[in-house]
């Protein structure tokens, strides 16, 4: 009865204290590791693409290490569920924000809108002022709001 107890004691402890081990492990590493690649310097702004990734990437490894506990607890279909409920719950705020809005604005602007705006920035058409971006010339707003929809392309001639 000793032995029983020793052998299904040790096969317990082994099986539960290696789970143990691995979730917090990889919950202190991911946790660990994304503080680091994410942290920046005190005083210094991010851009509006920076800060929804670091958005999106919060909530990826929110969601990872979520769904990596329960999976480990509860099974990989309930794991990945509840991973991917969390890291949409919890970790991300922006990102979602961005995909909807880009979503609605479907081909009224640039899909790779951060792109173009920060193009404009350095293009010099355009400028930071806090959150929001302005134009930097009141004569370039006016023409745009004057002309909203490009001028139509000239046909190609084609001779018979």
């Amino acid at each position: 009865m000793l032995a029983f107890g020793l052998v299904v004691g040790l096969a317990f402890g082994l099986v539960v204290g290696l789970r143990l081990v691995l979730v917090l492990v990889l919950v202190l590493g991911l946790g660990l590791g994304f503080t680091l690649a994410l942290g920046r310097e005190p005083g210094t702004s991010l851009g509006a693409r920076a800060i929804i990734s670091s958005d999106a990437l919060y909530g990826l490894a929110l969601g990872l290490t979520a769904g990596l506990v329960v999976g480990l607890r509860l099974g990989l279909m309930a794991g990945l569920g509840y991973g991917l409920a969390a890291g949409l719950a919890f970790g991300t705020q922006a990102s979602p924000r961005y995909v909807a809005f880009l979503v609605c604005s479907h081909r009224r602007l640039p899909f790779r809108l951060g792109l173009f705006l920060d193009w404009a920035v350095t293009a010099g058409l355009m400028r930071y002022s806090g959150p929001a971006y302005q134009y930097r010339h009141r004569e370039l707003q006016q023409w745009l709001r004057q002309h909203p929809h490009p001028p139509p392309q000239p046909r190609p001639h084609t001779h018979p």
